[in-house]
């Protein structure tokens, strides 16, 4: 699962991404799917591991990775921007939906 290149903005960088791998995940919680997703940035490839597919009702949300601190709280693993994350949810979506 492949997508065209996103441009940054001021169209210096080339930025590709690539969902790698899905698990699809069966059980009574809302997480539907774990992925990974390669995401190259000017020929630089960078594997981030553990996006989540969740389920709530119909709707199914995608998430970057998460950990949980020492106090317990969930904090981002990585911080995508919008439109590599937006990309990344559209190709788990079709994949999910085939």
């Amino acid at each position: 699962m492949s997508a065209p290149a996103i441009a940054d903005d001021a169209g210096r960088a080339l930025v590709n991404v690539t969902v790698v791998t899905l698990l699809r995940v069966d059980g009574p919680g809302r997480l539907v799917a774990l992925a990974n997703a390669e995401i190259e940035i000017d020929g630089v490839p960078i594997l981030v591991q553990g996006v989540r597919a969740l389920r709530s009702g119909a709707v199914l949300t995608v998430e970057a990775p998460q950990f949980r601190d020492r106090d317990g709280r969930w904090c981002p693993g990585v911080v995508l921007p919008d439109p590599v994350l937006a990309e990344i949810a559209a190709q788990i979506r079709e994949a999910l939906a085939q």
